[in-house]
């Protein structure tokens, strides 16, 4: 049988604007957690190019009120597909990048989405936070050891964060004005096991 959570997000995409974003400010103050839904929908015009730019301050309006961060994730990305465009809502990803604590796999994932869609969005406040995440000792991802709860092992972790660092550093420097308007990855995850299990679908790029 069909998810109903994807048949939700495919009727979601089917609207035109604004409907998505009205639809969002209903879940918000309805049901926060389903804000999800119409997030992911959002996500997904934006990387067809069926918003323009002129969305861009709505959508950094609904990532700062994100009451998740699965909700937050999806509009991260959104303001990706605009590029440099979507530069306005850097300082607001360094902000949760910030205060992000990586204690679990979802976690780990999370910082790895919107550290991406960073690089996208760009400025000056990116690249800042990018030195200040790389100076960190112990690493961001190694800080929480002792308390983390998920299966990315240490080596797991280091390798995919360096990696993530590695391209958002070279996409930092890129002022060609990419845009994040496709999924990038379907990346496994890196766990040592014998049949590696593949990442949730929201979590991959």
């Amino acid at each position: 049988a069909e998810d109903p959570g994807l048949t939700l997000v495919t009727r979601c995409r089917a609207l035109e604007p604004p409907a998505p974003p009205a639809l969002y400010g209903e879940l918000a103050s309805e049901d926060p957690h389903a804000t999800v839904i119409p997030a992911l929908a959002l996500r997904e015009k934006a990387r067809e190019g069926a918003l323009d730019e002129d969305f861009v301050p709505l959508l950094v309006a609904l990532l700062v009120d994100a009451p998740n961060l699965a909700t937050f994730t999806h509009l991260a990305k959104a303001l990706a597909a605009f590029g440099r465009e979507a530069q306005m809502a850097s300082p607001y990803l360094v902000e949760k990048l910030r205060g992000l604590q990586i204690t679990t796999d979802r976690r780990f994932w999370v910082m790895d989405s919107v550290l991406h869609a960073l690089s996208y969005t760009g400025g000056e406040a990116a690249k800042a936070f990018v030195d200040e995440l790389a100076s960190e000792q112990p690493p961001r991802v190694m800080r929480s050891k002792s308390v983390y709860a998920g299966e990315l092992d240490d080596e797991a972790r280091m390798k995919g964060f360096e990696e993530t660092m590695s391209s958002v550093r070279e996409r930092l420097e890129d002022e060609s004005g990419a845009k994040w308007n496709e999924k990038v990855t379907t990346r496994e995850s890196v766990v040592k096991k014998e049949a590696p299990k593949r990442t949730a679908p929201w979590m991959t790029r």
